[in-house]
């Protein structure tokens, strides 16, 4: 039996699994009625363009692709067990050889069982070499990968990667060249000079620096990717644009698509923010603009520091977390809130001044963009670090990728602290922060008992949907103790106890009519 009929026999003994997706039919919004699929497929009209493709992307998930995912893996499984009749394992002692033969049979069984092998790229090439007897040399196995998928490439220099794409037939890059680039060692004219001992002029150079080729920035693996991509989106873009954004609400992510990406963006997301109510009674926007007064900046090494700010940024957190852990509930304030700055000393003073205080924020993440890029949390704050002492925002204002990654790290809501003589600031980045971003000193203390008042209707309100009369004005005997007082002071009626999503609280029982509610002491 060979593997293809291995898999064929799993899908037989195993066809429940397969038809039970298919149990699905689209839903037409204007005829208040569900389609099936077969139907929809012979009278295509019957829906928008836009939806039908929506749904149909929906039903190909949860059918075909599904069970096309799945009965490969079990191929690969298959073809393993092949292997195992044949006894063609690897013999224990010649298991850590890499010698051609062994190479060949270990590749031919590993990947089988484990068809993605992860690694950086800095490793990759060691795990590719193989040792010949005859020449005592390792050499490069070139052409043993299939595919070679790379991740966060514009921030992968091109001389490491470049060893490990010569290893690969195909490749896929994945990658934004609008976030944080490579760090590099080696300046521009250095680089420059080694390519001249090398017989590159000046010409080829500047034709290589373009392509992404060159040892020192603005080079990257995903510039030199697009350079090399025959197929274009778009005129001035090579390659496939993802241009569908999920995790920022749309106040935060237009921001991003104002600087970076010329409004090519597509804000997604479709839940709400737990913050967004709150946000709207103070009609503020979820891009807050919070300006320090008395702000001072001082050299520190290489580096930038500003106390002021750093005190700026810990006052705030302190002032406000007690209401974001209760809306965010049960995460802790580690997990809510994130800190960004551009320079690595006022990441450090952030950071003191956090472990000073009591409460336990020394787990906040604190750190430059390069630490949190990846990451996501629903609240970051941005120290800008300048203060009214400097002429402007040097490094910020010529960097717009680090203030696209910072930005798009955050969900629900991002917070800038900055110097008042920034907001006068003309640079390229600053200019588009004062155009967007909204100066406000908010803080959720504010707002924090009608937070909690609305979550509690609202609790209320999941709570008594669907109870019986009988049920919703039975008395809770021991709770009722905890109470106090047990008539509602609004309709007259019996207070009750209930479970909400920050615990136990006070309802009328005349709920939805009355919408009284009190804390539980």
């Amino acid at each position: 039996m060979d593997a293809f009929e291995i898999v064929l026999r799993y899908q037989e003994e195993n066809r429940w699994f397969v038809n039970e997706s298919y149990q699905f039919s689209f839903h037409d919004p204007a005829q208040q009625n569900t389609i099936a699929p077969s139907e929809l497929l012979r009278t295509p009209d019957r829906i928008d363009p836009e939806h039908l493709f929506d749904e149909m992307d929906k039903y190909l998930d949860i059918s075909l692709r599904y069970a096309a995912f799945w009965l490969s893996i079990h191929y690969y499984e298959a073809c393993w067990l092949e292997l195992a009749e044949k006894s063609e394992f690897i013999d224990p002692e010649d298991r850590w050889k890499n010698t051609p033969d062994i190479q060949d049979k270990y590749w031919n069984q590993g990947p089988n069982l484990t068809p993605c092998f992860v690694m950086t790229e800095y490793q990759l090439p060691k795990y590719f070499l193989f040792y010949h007897l005859d020449t005592k040399e390792k050499r490069p196995d070139y052409g043993r990968i299939d595919l070679l998928i790379t991740d966060e490439a514009g921030q992968v220099n091109t001389p490491v990667a470049a060893a490990g794409f010569s290893l690969a037939k195909k490749a896929i890059v994945l990658g934004d060249t609008k976030q944080l680039s490579p760090i590099w060692g080696l300046d521009q004219e250095t680089d420059k000079s080694t390519a001249k001992e090398f017989g590159v002029d000046d010409k080829e150079f500047s034709k290589r620096q373009k392509r992404g080729l060159n040892c020192s920035d603005p080079a990257s693996i995903m510039l030199a990717a697009e350079n090399a991509c025959k197929w274009r989106h778009a005129e001035d873009e090579a390659g496939l644009f993802l241009e569908e954004h999920y995790r920022c609400v749309d106040g935060i992510i237009e921001f991003c698509n104002r600087l970076s990406y010329n409004g090519k963006l597509k804000p997604c997301r479709e839940h709400e923010s737990p913050l967004q109510e709150q946000l709207d009674e103070q009609k503020v926007k979820p891009f807050v603009l919070y300006t320090v007064k008395g702000s001072v900046d001082k050299r520190s090494g290489s580096s930038r520091l500003n106390v002021v700010e750093g005190e700026a940024v810990v006052a705030w957190i302190e002032e406000n977390r007690e209401v974001l852990e209760k809306l965010y509930a049960p995460n802790h304030i580690a997990d809510i809130i994130g800190v960004v700055t551009p320079f690595a000393a006022q990441a450090r003073c952030i950071q003191t001044l956090l472990e000073t205080k009591e409460g336990n924020y020394k787990d906040i993440t604190v750190g430059t963009a390069h630490r949190l890029q990846g990451a996501e949390r629903p609240v970051i704050l941005f120290s800008a670090t300048y203060g009214d002492n400097s002429a402007d925002a040097s490094f910020v204002n010529s960097t717009p990728n680090l203030m696209n990654v910072a930005v798009s790290r955050a969900k629900d809501l991002f917070v800038l602290f900055v110097a008042e003589k920034r907001r006068k600031d003309k640079g390229a980045v600053f200019k588009c922060i004062n155009c967007y971003g909204q100066d406000r000193q908010i803080t959720f203390s504010t707002i924090a008992e009608n937070a909690v008042q609305k979550e509690s209707e609202r609790e209320q309100a999941s709570v008594d949907e669907g109870m019986t009369e009988a049920e919703l004005n039975k008395p809770i005997k021991e709770e009722a103790e905890t109470i106090g007082m047990n008539i509602c002071p609004k309709c007259g009626k019996e207070l009750r106890v209930k479970n909400g999503k920050y615990g136990k609280f006070i309802g009328c029982s005349g709920f939805p009519e009355c919408k009284y509610t009190e804390k539980l002491k």
